[in-house]
């Protein structure tokens, strides 16, 4: 039976002290659900899960911790379905009142979670939405990225530390770009090495924020010591969502400092923290 996969975000607000989530109506399937849908070919499902939002709600929103994955039996096969804990998008408006509705959804409404429980169609929904209650205070993502794909030291004769990128890891960067949004990635630091500002430069570039360089987190600056206390204090420090982009012969160093242990990242794979009062609450990871 073929996998159909798809992803989707269970979007929470704080109303009058109390939380609320939101919930859409299909008017096809007479349904209530949350935004969700198929992944597009070439697309990765943290970006779908926000781009399905987007379009089933108008809300721009940023990935919380991971949910479950829902599975069921459909017409076409099974039907793989990621989701997420959500929530707006720093700078973001909640109204949905807006929203054009359509052929697709017709209904779009914010309400308290025992309403929604009620509201919900299906059983596995009413589960997802008990498991995202559980972990649906905010967490912040801390994103260690290992650069993407570069030009090999055998095909470059200039300084190592200004080897760039190849076609591969161009597009790869495109793809990280997409990525980090769906986080909402509000601080980059990366390496000096051009292929570590390279990797990171597309997302820095839509999303108007200007690149910290560290030398020491660089092949040629980096100390083990002074690496992982750096790791350290952007932990404790943590206070919007960051990515660290650095080289393979100095992620253990910046794991170390994090007190996770190193999944040995390939080219242009990161690793999402979410993380909650200096303590890493869930982890997940994607290659570009």
């Amino acid at each position: 039976m073929p996998e159909i996969p798809a992803a989707g975000v269970v979007v929470f607000r704080e109303h009058q002290d109390l939380p609320e989530v939101v919930l859409v109506h299909r008017p096809k399937y007479d349904d209530w659900s949350f935004p969700k849908g198929k992944v597009d070919p070439g697309e990765t499902v943290p970006v779908t899960a926000i781009r399905e939002v987007r379009e089933e709600t108008g809300l721009q929103v940023a990935l919380g911790r991971p949910l479950r994955t829902q599975r069921y039996p459909v017409e076409a096969g099974q039907k793989v379905v990621h989701y997420w804990v959500g929530r707006t998008a720093a700078g973001a408006d909640d109204d949905v009142d807006s929203y054009q509705i359509n052929d697709e959804i017709d209904e779009v409404e914010w309400m308290p979670v025992e309403k929604a429980r009620k509201r919900l169609t299906y059983p596995h929904d009413r589960e997802t939405l008990q498991q995202a209650e559980d972990v649906r205070h905010p967490t912040t993502p801390l994103v260690i990225l290992r650069h993407a794909s570069s030009l090999g030291r055998s095909a470059w004769s200039g300084e190592d530390s200004e080897r760039p990128l190849d076609d591969t890891g161009r597009a790869q960067a495109v793809t990280l770009a997409g990525l980090l949004m769906a986080y909402d990635i509000r601080r980059v630091i990366t390496s000096t090495s051009v292929r570590c500002t390279q990797s990171v430069a597309p997302y820095a570039g839509l999303a108007g924020i200007a690149s910290e360089q560290m030398r020491l987190l660089s092949e040629e600056g980096a100390k083990g010591g002074s690496v992982s206390a750096l790791a350290a204090d952007i932990l404790r420090d943590l206070a919007v969502p960051t990515v660290i982009c650095t080289h393979r012969p100095v992620l253990p160093w910046v794991f170390e400092g994090l007190g996770v242990r190193d999944p040995k990242l390939a080219k242009g794979e990161l690793m999402v923290l979410h993380v909650q009062e200096g303590e890493v609450r869930a982890v997940e990871a994607f290659q570009a």
